[in-house]
């Protein structure tokens, strides 16, 4: 596959991908509060409602052996309210009993042992699904704890929400059409919401890298694209696959020269380091020698003094010994 190839190929990835594929909703709703803030306002209809924080692919572990989730957006607002969205192609990841089961998962994360049950925040999971997932057309269905005989809320503060975005409309006239219609629409031209259309603008947009001029969303094509497939025609898959086939082996052999140029370098370090104490060594050798010729030289200076000092303790027991012997020749005359 030529370069001319491959970026034709990556033009065609990039021009299909929309919100609502998996790894294109991690990149335009990463930390991206203004967009989160107006998808939640237009599906529950709270417009003055405000988000203070947000965290993508959000990994809970619940109890030991059981489980863990992924959250794919989790916001909270101002008022401490939970936000769970979740974007599903699968209709199998879109059951109710999944959403059932992140609802506790972040119950019992979000509770301490000495909170109070009053303290629990209100939660919202927000399944947005490619298909209809209760099979009866209708676009969007908000579910809470009800008392079917006495008709009364619970007021549990757990709300369960589903947007289907496989509804069926002729004129798109309402902020939730236009937000349905953008989360499944690949071309921020064609997109009517500003947050959307800026988002996937910029993820579609092109950067300089090393002089030259890249894909913002390349290494997210190249590393995500398998898992994406089915949004190709057939007749794609197979040159996407050998795309990506190539572009890993690229990858792996730069990773070989860069572990290789790692291990030259840690070569020449080590090469230097030997030849730094090799110097060192070198140095302390002629120091020592340099401190044993001045010992030599202490030494000798020693010696001759030893014998200098040794010679004039013979001379003064010669002049001693002379000394002397006129002492007795002189009491010899006296008598």
């Amino acid at each position: 596959m030529t370069d001319n190839d491959k970026d034709k190929l990556l033009n065609y990835v990039i021009e299909n991908f929309r919100p609502i594929d998996d790894k294109m909703m991690n990149v335009i709703f990463k930390n991206n509060i203004p967009l989160i803030q107006r998808m939640i306002q237009i599906i529950l209809d709270k417009q003055s409602l405000v988000i203070t924080s947000l965290s993508s692919q959000n990994h809970i572990d619940y109890l030991i052996g059981r489980k863990s989730v992924i959250l794919d957006i989790k916001a909270v607002d101002d008022d401490g309210k939970i936000y769970n969205i979740e974007m599903q192609r699968n209709p199998k990841g879109a059951v109710t009993r999944r959403a059932r089961y992140h609802h506790s998962v972040i119950d019992v994360n979000e509770m301490d042992k000495s909170n109070d049950y009053m303290l629990l925040p209100d939660c919202y999971v927000i399944f947005i699904t490619e298909t209809d997932t209760f099979h009866d057309g209708k676009l969007i269905h908000k579910f809470c704890m009800y008392d079917v005989d006495n008709e009364k809320y619970a007021n549990d503060g757990q709300y369960t929400v589903y947007l289907n975005t496989d509804f069926n409309y002729d004129d798109v006239n309402t902020d939730l059409l236009k937000l349905i219609h953008d989360i499944r629409e690949p071309d921020p031209k064609n997109m009517y919401l500003s947050e959307f259309k800026q988002a996937m603008k910029y993820c579609k947009s092109k950067h300089i890298v090393d002089g030259k001029e890249e894909y913002v969303m390349r290494d997210l094509i190249i590393s995500t694209i398998y898992e994406n497939l089915d949004m190709f025609d057939s007749d794609k898959q197979e040159s996407v696959k050998r795309l990506i086939e190539a572009e890993r082996r690229a990858e792996e052999a730069e990773e070989r020269y860069n572990i290789a140029d790692m291990n030259r370098l840690e070569a020449e370090r080590l090469k230097n380091e030997a030849e730094q104490q090799a110097f060192i060594a070198e140095q302390d050798k002629k120091r020592a020698e340099q401190q044993a010729f001045i010992a030599k030289q202490d030494k000798e200076r020693a010696e001759q003094h030893a014998a200098d000092v040794e010679a004039q303790l013979l001379e003064l027991k010669e002049k001693l010994a002379k000394f002397e012997n006129k002492g007795k020749d002189s009491e010899t005359n006296l008598f």
